[in-house]
């Protein structure tokens, strides 16, 4: 099961030649060929090459995907000059809540062990982190920076209003979410495609407007040691739909998938890529097609690291946790009484609350009853 990932912890890397997919989709938006039979057949290589990969590792590696460099760059700096500054000036985004609220988060204020698996000696991950999800309501509302309520939820889940964010951060962060958007129409699409469904059908299911980001940043390490790496993100499966995640082109290495029985590197050094992952609600709505893949962030040198985490596909909070093909649809459509109905922010919510200190047995039990469906 997908959050039993403390077993993996200390599995050594992999000198295996298995390598994650890399898909150039710039074709998808290029006008040419004009003959709509060429462009589909187009289209439809490229929904196979990521089906290929997410149905194998998980992950995927894309180039293609229509985002300047320099608009990721833009969101780097401002990320980074955040993280860099006093801690009271960070502080100013905790919302004293832990793991689960968005707002910043300092290294070690992660549930201890919880990732990395060290609960014995009490490690967090030496990971700080600021997330802000609702990015539409951002988009809509441009520098409001007002107090909210808290709302718990993880990977991005649909939320009424916009977390608060810097404001060296907004326009960035703003530019960034809108660049996106037509490669996050392309990941709804695709899914619409392997699901057998028609075009469309997903547009409010998976909501490309809607989105959060998290910046993870790695502080410099004071020592390094290449015989014992440390982990600055521990084994994990993320939660949500799907997952862009950009690495930082000054220090992309560390990242990596466990496929086989074995670690793989994410590939580095490719100009302008992104990496896609599927999270747990994205493979139970394709019936387990789509791969959650384990994953973690070791430490390749002691040089600080930022990476950039966005909601790619954010599934609606109200939607039904069950299969999305199109043969399954009528099925769930209508549950037969008594049958148990989980929706997505319900699922979320138990899985995060697993990863804080107040956890509630009947959250596991949920859980478990979500597993064990369709075995």
């Amino acid at each position: 099961m997908l959050r039993h990932w403390r077993c993996f912890a200390s599995l050594k890397p992999s000198c295996s030649k298995l390598q994650i997919p890399q898909i150039d989709v710039a074709p998808w938006f290029s006008g040419e060929p004009r003959d709509r039979a060429d462009r589909s057949f187009v289209h439809e290589a490229i929904v196979e090459q990521l089906d290929h990969a997410f149905s194998e590792f998980g992950f995927a590696v894309v180039v293609g995907h229509g985002v300047e460099s320099a608009t990721f760059e833009c969101a780097y700096e401002a990320a980074k000059g955040f993280f860099r500054s006093e801690l009271r000036k960070k502080q100013e985004y905790d919302l004293g809540l832990g793991y689960g609220y968005g707002g910043y988060l300092s290294t070690g204020n992660e549930v201890p062990g919880q990732m990395t698996g060290d609960v014995a000696e009490g490690k967090g991950d030496f990971v700080e982190s600021l997330t802000c999800r609702g990015l539409h309501h951002l988009v809509n509302a441009a520098g409001s920076h007002g107090q909210n309520p808290p709302h718990l939820a993880q990977d991005m889940s649909d939320t009424p209003f916009a977390d608060r964010i810097p404001a060296a951060l907004l326009a960035p962060t703003i530019s960034l979410h809108n660049a996106l958007l037509p490669f996050k129409t392309l990941l709804t699409r695709t899914t619409e495609r392997v699901m057998g469904v028609e075009a469309g059908a997903f547009q409010e299911t998976f909501d490309p407007l809607k989105g959060g980001i998290r910046f993870a940043y790695y502080p410099e390490l004071e020592s390094f040691s290449t015989e014992k790496r440390p982990v600055g993100y521990g084994a994990h499966a993320d939660s949500g739909g799907m997952v862009v995640l950009r690495l930082d082109t000054n220090n992309p290495i560390g990242t990596e998938v466990f496929h086989r029985d074995q670690w793989i590197p994410v590939p580095v050094n490719i100009n302008n890529a992104i990496v896609l992952n599927g999270g747990t609600v994205l493979q139970r709505l394709t019936r387990g097609r789509w791969k959650a893949a384990i994953h973690r962030a070791v430490r390749a040198s002691k040089q600080e690291r930022l990476s950039i985490v966005y909601g790619g596909m954010v599934p609606h909070n109200d939607l039904v946790v069950s299969s999305l093909a199109a043969a399954d649809v009528c099925q769930f459509a209508s549950p037969a009484a008594g049958d148990r109905v989980v929706r997505v922010k319900d699922y979320l919510d138990a899985r995060t609350r697993l990863q804080r200190p107040e956890t509630d047995p009947r959250d596991q039990e949920f859980l478990d009853y979500m597993d064990n469906i369709g075995e």
